[in-house]
């Protein structure tokens, strides 16, 4: 996941983005699966029906947002 936001140009790193993916967790929008590969602990997330709904919306309010600027809506 960290490489994938660096390709996007968002340089984040574990101590950022493990804090976020367990509070997602905490919130319901999470599950996790945790696997033992080659002798490490590995974490899989999955979605929470909670989670994709919030994703959903989430969508929704960005593409309006993103509309408005693109028209020159906001910020003139």
């Amino acid at each position: 996941m960290m490489k994938e936001l660096n390709r996007h140009g968002y340089d984040v790193g574990a101590h950022t983005l493990y804090p976020v993916l367990h509070d997602m967790k905490r919130r319901g929008y999470l599950v996790d699966e945790k696997r033992i590969e080659r002798d490490r602990m590995r974490i899989y997330y999955g979605t929470t029906n909670r989670g994709r709904a919030a994703l959903r919306n989430t969508k929704g309010r960005i593409g309006e947002l993103v509309s408005e600027v693109m028209k020159g809506g906001i910020l003139t």
